[in-house]
């Protein structure tokens, strides 16, 4: 249920049914919770429905469900009580956003309606930080200029970094896009891409590069170390709170045992970590290009990129220490059973769907323990939370 908190009662509409649940927006509320608060934009339930929450509220609803899926899994006796927090707002270095009839019917900025049909107009985010919201402002002003209507876009990608270098792929449905080059000229972009992608495809696919200013390589250092992506990659949508997650991950990595990063990336977890050599394992062109790179720039001789699926990844060596970030979906059953062949020493596996994660740890207790969780607000204001777990071997 969406625009609600627990204890209050509402008058709903029910949006959806999927595999025997009800999904519902509030429509009013009739008692509302002593929490709630005026949420900062109108467009709240599209980007951060838990705007309506105070924030420390928040963090209690979250231990609290943490608690519910953690329970009869991970001991409480390695579980750490408390939610590492940052920034609840201007978090974010990504934003992608569609696009909608505005004024005169001209292509304006919007996100989808949760749950709905249509999109919602928007000037700004407050979850994205400042530097991508001064160019997204600079972009509808040049997009309006240019008399672009909604039918010719897609999507809007832009990503920065902390030291506020931005890039924006901009993604049209017409090869014949004309092309409005003050975007460029105007703004604090280092790199823009306008890309046909074939309307025939509801997702962003990149069909064809029509037009490239600028390099797409954006550098973010993290824990002292730089790392080369770009917006085609996954990246981490919060580095502070990554960072003090990799410093956790950090104490349980020693120079003795080889260690294999899965579901690598870019290669920020394996490469950050200062271990002694590193397999990263990644599918994903962009990701395992952009793993090669850095593997370059930090000129680590010992450690490797492998370019491969990782569910089917079979070639770990023994006695080594696995960290795996898997996408929300979790790992698959295979995946599992080819680790704990592998007789790694520990697994340290990071999550952003903690019940993906806790249906995993179950799979993986016929030989592996939890020695630690930790739990971080990567994303404030919204309903998720990212988890650590570590695993070491039962002593034969």
């Amino acid at each position: 249920m969406w625009n609600a908190l627990p204890g209050e009662v509402v008058e709903t509409a029910i949006d959806y049914k999927r595999k025997g649940c009800w999904y519902g927006t509030a429509r009013r509320i009739i008692q509302k919770s002593p929490y709630r608060i005026a949420p900062c934009e109108n467009h709240f339930l599209s980007c951060s429905p838990w705007q309506i929450i105070d924030y420390d509220q928040e963090i209690i609803e979250k231990k609290s469900v943490l608690k519910e899926i953690t329970n009869g899994i991970i001991p409480e006796s390695v579980t750490d009580p408390e939610i590492i927090t940052g920034n609840p707002l201007g978090y974010r270095n990504k934003l992608e956003i569609s696009f909608t009839d505005g004024p005169e019917a001209l292509a304006t900025m919007a996100f989808h309606v949760r749950h709905g049909a249509g999109y919602l107009p928007i000037t700004k985010c407050l979850l994205a930080n400042e530097p991508i919201n001064t160019v997204l402002q600079q972009f509808q002003e040049s997009l309006w200029k240019a008399r672009i209507v909604s039918e010719q876009l897609k999507t809007l990608v832009i990503r920065s970094t902390r030291a506020e270098n931005v890039t924006a792929s901009l993604y049209v449905t017409h090869e014949d896009f004309p092309l409005p080059t003050d975007v460029v000229l105007n703004n604090r972009l280092t790199g823009y891409r306008v890309i046909y992608s074939d309307p025939k495809y509801s997702d962003t696919v990149e069909s064809k590069i029509l037009a490239e200013y600028g390099s797409p390589d954006l550098c973010e250092t993290v824990l002292d170390k730089q790392f080369l992506f770009s917006d085609q990659c996954f990246f981490q949508i919060n580095v502070p709170l990554f960072e003090i997650a990799l410093r956790d991950i950090q104490t349980h990595i020693d120079t003795e045992h080889e260690m294999y990063d899965v579901f690598s990336g870019v290669g920020t977890i394996g490469l950050s970590v200062q271990a002694h050599k590193v397999t990263l394992i990644e599918q994903d062109p962009w990701g395992s290009g952009y793993a090669r790179k850095n593997l370059s720039l930090h000129q680590n001789a010992l450690s490797k990129i492998v370019e491969a699926d990782a569910t089917k990844y079979d070639a770990y060596r023994k006695n080594a220490i696995i960290v795996c970030d898997p996408p929300r979906s979790g790992l698959t059953p295979k995946m599992i059973q080819t680790m704990i062949k592998a007789n790694p020493v520990r697994i340290i596996y990071l999550s952003c769907n903690p019940i993906t994660q806790m249906r995993d740890i179950k799979l993986f207790s016929e030989g592996y323990i939890p020695v630690s969780l930790k739990a971080y607000n990567f994303f404030p204001r919204t309903p998720h939370l990212e988890t650590l777990i570590v695993l070491d071997r039962i002593p034969a």
